[in-house]
């Protein structure tokens, strides 16, 4: 799979890349940063049951028999307005699915990698989402508005200024691979008994 080059603020750079579903739309489920079950990862598309463009963002779980993981499964998830369903997958994980066209405008914006024209409400439960954390805080505001910040970037990344305020965004668009769920449904799970809707 492909890696994108991401650079950091205070001149080092990371190899890695970032995912984009977890970065701009998993804070708008409303779940609060503080809660300390994470998903393992988040997805745009999952192989051959969702399409990249069908506006759900899927959230792996590892499964476990902890009674929080229960309780926040029941609480938060599955309470959630997003909330679609739920799915065991092969490989001891869980799928939730839930429907963003809530934000499909900025949906729309997230897909052609234009992170700076989201809505300004949308960039505020963002930004409030990372806010404990004043450096990634700092990433976020710089995707969010990158005019205050072609200067500083064009010195990390050794270019002129104006190369930058001609692509116009600080953070790169998605990649389909990355975003893509390849896990296949647990032919064992009871599917058809989980499925709850709103």
């Amino acid at each position: 799979m492909s890696k994108a080059k991401t650079y950091t603020l205070d001149e080092r750079a990371i190899d890695i890349y970032l995912q984009k579903s977890t970065l701009f739309l998993f804070p708008l489920l409303g779940i609060k940063r503080e809660i300390s079950i994470k998903p393992a990862n988040t997805y745009l598309a999952w192989q051959g049951e969702d399409d990249i463009n069908c506006g759900k963002l899927l959230c792996a779980f590892k499964k476990t028999n902890i009674p929080e993981f229960a309780h926040f499964e029941k609480s938060v998830l599955q309470e959630s307005e997003f909330f679609i369903d739920f799915i065991e997958l092969e490989d001891n994980k869980v799928i939730y699915r839930f429907d963003l066209k809530k934000y499909k405008e900025d949906i729309f914006q997230f897909m052609n990698g234009k992170y700076s024209a989201f809505s300004e409400d949308t960039k505020t439960i963002i930004v409030e989402y990372y806010s404990a954390n004043k450096y990634t805080k700092e990433y976020i505001l710089s995707y969010f508005y990158p005019e205050r910040y072609f200067e500083k970037y064009a010195f990390l990344l050794n270019v002129e200024v104006a190369l930058l305020k001609d692509v116009g965004e600080l953070c790169n668009p998605y990649d389909p691979l990355q975003e893509t769920l390849c896990l296949k449904k647990n032919p064992a799970s009871r599917y058809g008994e989980m499925l709850v809707m709103h």
